[in-house]
């Protein structure tokens, strides 16, 4: 599902757990990540590279399904996703997690770009594109 960054306030009423921000407007991305999930949330939040996940995918993979004792939900911001990540990124949405987000913060996708197909096309995943101001 697409969802246009000048329309935002629909953010807050998705219930997706997968997220993919992209574009080349980086001040923009930071700005709703802080705005719409970062604010007000009281869980744990981490944060990856995508160059970490494909070093050690297992960990990643342990963080995404951990159910915590002290916190109840949990956002995973990871950052520079390129279609490097695509096979990883299917599994999991295959897989359900629970109590979770995980925001994908890439930089320009190409309209051919898989990952960017794939968020566009799945009804339960949400993408935003943010291009520079003109």
């Amino acid at each position: 599902m697409i969802i246009k960054s000048f329309s935002l306030t629909n953010i807050k009423n998705i219930n997706s757990s997968y997220i993919l921000l992209y574009g080349d407007n980086e001040g923009h991305k930071n700005d709703v990540i802080n705005d719409f999930f970062l604010k007000n949330f009281k869980g744990e939040i981490i944060k990856y590279d995508e160059s970490q996940i494909l070093e050690k995918k297992e960990l990643f993979i342990e963080t995404c399904f951990n159910e915590s004792l002290f916190e109840n939900s949990k956002i995973i911001i990871i950052n520079r996703v390129t279609n490097k990540l695509y096979e990883l990124i299917n599994s999991l949405i295959e897989k359900k997690i629970h109590e979770k987000k995980i925001i994908f913060n890439s930089g320009i996708l190409e309209k051919k770009s898989k990952l960017r197909i794939l968020f566009e096309k799945k009804e339960d995943l949400v993408c935003i594109p943010f291009y520079q101001d003109n």
